[in-house]
């Protein structure tokens, strides 16, 4: 049953992958061409909204949630493991609703209108609400730290994960505030390609590493390591 299950998420980590390439490589084909037809641009180019990336990215963020929440069931062991899991995965279903409402850029520029009036600001949420984020992202992670202890692959792929996420969600995106568009457009266009590319690579290897995270817990429940071709 474990050699199943695990060879079948390997399987779909493997066609995440494909799909995030077929649209970073469509993305650039597509810039070299021109982007002669508008309707083909505006269904792949990434960092716009309400299309093929926006919602390959949703999707993903919410199999993390599925797999964050598949934690949540099997942590029986250390206190407060079960509700940190079942935080996780509200925090990854809000960024998959996020991801295509367009929430915290409309949020960033309603509070940005009425209260700081930043003027020639492209991400005005990176500047108003990063900071809060980012302060809530390692309280969270320190205090998640100690759930996964003794789950080495889970830890790296996590930590990993998140780390590109952030640099592309958060990092990048500050970028394009001091990018003009109009005369530096080839190099905006590199930025916002970098910069959905990061957040995809990111949330595949969020799921590598909750589903990491899930054997090692099934595992240490059933006892000693089982030694499984595939795990390896």
């Amino acid at each position: 049953m474990l050699e199943i299950e695990t060879l079948e998420e390997k399987r779909l980590i493997k066609v995440l992958v494909m799909f995030t390439v077929a649209i970073i490589l469509l993305n650039i084909i597509n810039r070299l061409l021109g982007e002669s037809s508008w309707q083909i641009s505006r269904l792949i180019r990434v960092g716009m909204e309400s299309n093929l990336p926006t919602w390959f990215s949703s999707m993903m963020l919410a199999m993390a949630a599925f797999f964050a929440y598949r934690c949540s069931l099997v942590m029986t062991k250390k206190e407060g493991g079960r509700r940190m899991f079942q935080l996780l995965t509200l925090g990854l279903l809000g960024m998959s609703c996020d991801e295509v409402s367009q929430i915290h850029e409309n949020l960033g520029k309603t509070i940005n209108k009425y209260y700081f009036h930043l003027k020639n600001i492209n991400s005005s949420w990176v500047i108003l609400l990063g900071p809060f984020v980012l302060i809530f992202l390692i309280i969270f992670s320190l205090k998640i730290r100690k759930h996964l202890a003794g789950s080495v692959k889970a830890v790296k792929f996590l930590t990993l994960g998140f780390f590109i996420y952030i640099t592309g969600a958060f990092l990048l995106e500050a970028t394009s505030n001091f990018l003009n568009h109009l005369s530096l457009e080839w190099l905006w266009q590199i930025e916002t390609l970098l910069e959905e590319s990061f957040e995809m690579i990111g949330i595949i290897l969020i799921i590598k590493g909750l589903q990491e995270h899930y054997m090692f817990l099934v595992l240490g429940a059933q006892g000693p390591p089982i030694k499984n071709k595939f795990l390896n």
